[in-house]
């Protein structure tokens, strides 16, 4: 019975893991899978609750994601904030950050405004 809570708790962190380093590259699981030439389907399986995964698969995600192995089995004790931002989002930051500063600021001034209705609406 322990030797399952042991597996079970490296499944979890592998598949944490490779969420996590993903998202760190700003890749959807569809881009990941054209990156590594695995399917969406085998992607998403890893993601959540894998019950084996091939050594060769490892060594394509990990290239791909530019880590190590290790990375993906390593137990991360502090959350990582980007961990729940949407990949959409993490790609318009990117977007944004290129635009020229007037409409940078334009943008933040739109979302705060939008911000301060949202808190005005709700009480």
């Amino acid at each position: 019975m322990v030797k399952y809570f042991l597996i079970m708790d490296i499944n979890k962190i592998f598949s944490s893991n490779l969420i996590r380093l993903r998202k760190l590259r700003c890749l959807s699981q569809r881009e990941l899978a054209k990156t590594t030439g695995l399917t969406q389907r085998i992607i998403n399986y890893y993601e959540h609750n894998p019950k084996s995964i091939p050594v060769e698969n490892l060594q394509i995600l990990s290239t791909a994601l530019n880590v190590n192995i290790s990375d993906f089995f390593n137990e991360k004790n502090g959350k990582n904030p980007l961990d729940e931002l949407d990949i959409r989002w993490i790609k318009k930051i990117k977007e944004i950050k290129k635009l020229p500063p007037s409409y940078r600021n334009e943008i933040i001034r739109h979302i705060n405004y939008l911000i301060d209705k949202a808190n005005k609406d709700k009480n």
